[in-house]
């Protein structure tokens, strides 16, 4: 079996003894119909049509579509409860989450990915999300992908450094879901 990963979309299997037809698989030539696939945002695999083009896990659209224009976000913050309420935002706004636990992991995973937006909390283990800021502004790759500060308090001393860090904006983790939509639009439209 073969696995293939991209940023824009699912994965795709090839199955030793089957056919890869258009993401789908047949087994010995049987129709099937359902595309198999490991969902692009946390990795479940595999699953395809039958659960309805959604991940059961994560909760990705997953339609068969050309996700060629889906924005993806890699969002990073060590609260599971941060992720968990910023994440299902954005996957409702239609994005795919890439999420990472500390600065490393999430300069890695933008490595990979390429994201068209990051999110770094500010408070993280390994390197905080200031850190992490300037580290992707000094990478040509991400000089120009928005970047936003997650913070729990809007002190004037972490917005002043995160906007000279070239933060292009931030957010509170307790604003409103409608708060936070609407400043996120902000850099997923368009």
């Amino acid at each position: 079996m073969s696995v293939g990963a991209g940023k824009d979309g699912p994965s795709e299997m090839t199955f030793d003894g089957g056919v890869e037809l258009d993401g789908g698989f047949n087994k010995q030539d049987e129709p099937t119909g359902d595309a198999v696939l490991q969902c692009p945002s946390c990795g479940l695999f595999p699953f395809g049509a039958a659960v309805g083009g959604q991940c059961p896990d994560c909760g990705t659209v997953l339609d068969g579509e050309d996700r060629t224009e889906q924005k993806s976000v890699l969002l990073a913050d060590d609260s599971i409860m941060a992720r968990g309420k910023i994440g299902a935002i954005l996957k409702q706004m239609g994005c795919q989450v890439i999420e990472a636990t500390d600065g490393n992991e999430a300069l890695r995973l933008a490595g990979i990915f390429k994201p068209d937006l990051i999110i770094l909390d500010v408070m993280m283990p390994n390197r905080d999300g200031i850190a992490t800021l300037r580290e992707f502004r000094n990478d040509t790759q991400f000089e120009d992908t928005p970047m936003i500060i997650l913070t729990s308090k809007a002190d004037a001393k972490t917005v002043g450094l995160a906007l000279r860090s070239q933060a292009s904006d931030y957010i509170l983790k307790d604003a409103s879901v409608a708060e936070i939509k609407e400043r996120l639009a902000l850099y997923l439209d368009g």
